[in-house]
């Protein structure tokens, strides 16, 4: 449980330290396959520390009919991914808070927090955390003023980060809850950010999608570009998905035995009247990867909410070297119709989300076929499977 205590520290300033347990990190409502890489499932698992512990200090010190929320509260896990940091609203001023893992003698603050006209806040507040001993400590506070004033920080352009000395801070976080009684402006006007084209919007998003990109913030040169990008809240989302929630899968690991851990064998997954339409198949033998001929075909249940399709892939290489991929969706083990739900939607796009096929299941059919012929290499196609707005998306790339 979360619990806190002030120390006064050697200048007479007071430190807000609060403690955490292994119980409260239990509650962390997020797991790590909600993340492209282990660093930025960290990075979420810290952030949301932060945010309840500071959360909780804070409830004891407002009145209990004060609104306190956490700004986008919808889709605030997805920030993570992205950068370091968590904004707040309390009544009408807002807060971010911002984990700091190194020395407490400077705060480090990612840029979007400060030039998004939409993401600005009144009050930054650094939360250094000690993970060792489970603590939290909070110093101080600063304004976006005082962050927008280069006598006071440093801007970082190449790690698009702000630098504040402890020092420089406010140094009793009390002290805050008093001043936004006065309702003093904290903040500087920022320049608004200029709208992306679709076309431009969507190309970023290919092109950041990919895990391989570790940090998408980087990855954009002109930084006002990523800015644009991320304030809209659509897009960030589809870029948190088409880096988190799509399968990739690379076809030539399996022709060198390599196989991902979640493939089944099809007779296991499939609608059971379907077992004996295709009882001959070699496909349907107990081995899930099963190689015949220089044919590899691969199994999946597809979980869709409540509802699931078994998912078979099929590939083949010909003396070319080029590459026949064939997916077929069937009714699953878990279904109560030999039928595949109705609405149920496949799609096949190439790389940049052109699409190719399209299919959408309005009346009874137990199996949907896809077939995509000579691929060459380094080409890619995505597989997107689609029922009541829930979608898998899965790239094959060769």
């Amino acid at each position: 449980m979360f619990h806190y205590q002030y120390s006064l520290a050697k200048n007479n300033q007071t430190n807000l330290i609060i403690y955490f347990d292994n119980k409260d990190i239990e509650q962390i409502p997020f797991k790590r396959n909600e993340y492209s890489s282990n660093s930025t499932y960290r990075n979420a698992k810290i952030n949301f520390i932060c945010q309840e512990g500071f959360m909780t200090w804070l409830r004891e010190e407002i009145e209990a009919n004060e609104n306190l929320e956490v700004w986008d509260k919808n889709n605030f896990y997805i920030n993570w991914e992205f950068l370091n940091g968590t904004k707040i609203k309390l009544g009408n001023k807002s807060l971010v808070l911002v984990p700091q893992l190194g020395s407490n003698e400077e705060c480090e603050i990612d840029a979007e927090w400060i030039d998004i006209p939409e993401w600005t806040a009144d009050y930054y507040i650094p939360i250094y955390v000690d993970l060792d001993n489970m603590f939290l400590l909070v110093q101080g506070y600063t304004t976006h003023k005082c962050l927008k004033n280069s006598k006071i920080t440093k801007y970082d352009e190449i790690l698009r980060k702000y630098y504040i000395n402890t020092k420089k801070m406010f140094l009793n976080i009390d002290n805050m809850l008093i001043v936004r009684e006065y309702n003093a402006e904290n903040k500087t006007k920022v320049n608004s950010l200029q709208p992306l084209s679709e076309s431009k919007e969507k190309q970023m998003i290919t092109k950041l999608g990919h895990p391989t990109v570790l940090s998408p913030r980087y990855a954009v040169k002109d930084f006002s570009e990523w800015c644009a990008l991320i304030d809209s809240t659509d897009k960030r989302k589809e870029l948190y998905e088409e880096r988190c929630f799509t399968l990739r899968i690379n076809i030539n690991k399996w022709y060198e035995g390599i196989f991902e851990e979640f493939w089944q064998s099809l007779s296991d997954i499939v609608y059971p009247s379907l077992r004996m339409v295709t009882s001959g198949s070699y496909k349907l033998q107990s081995n899930p990867s099963v190689t015949i001929n220089n044919e590899i075909s691969k199994a999946r249940l597809v979980k869709l909410g409540k509802n699931s399709v078994a998912l078979e892939v099929s590939t083949k290489i010909d003396r070319q070297n080029s590459l026949d991929l064939i997916c077929k969706i069937y009714s699953s083990i878990n279904s109560n119709s030999i039928d595949l739900p109705i609405g149920l939607k496949i799609i096949i796009m190439d790389r940049y989300k052109n699409i190719l096929k399209e299919e959408i299941v309005t009346n009874s059919t137990g199996c949907i076929q896809f077939d995509l012929m000579k691929i060459k290499k380094d080409e890619c196609y995505v597989l997107e499977i689609n029922l009541n707005k829930i979608t898998e998306k899965i790239e094959f790339y060769f």
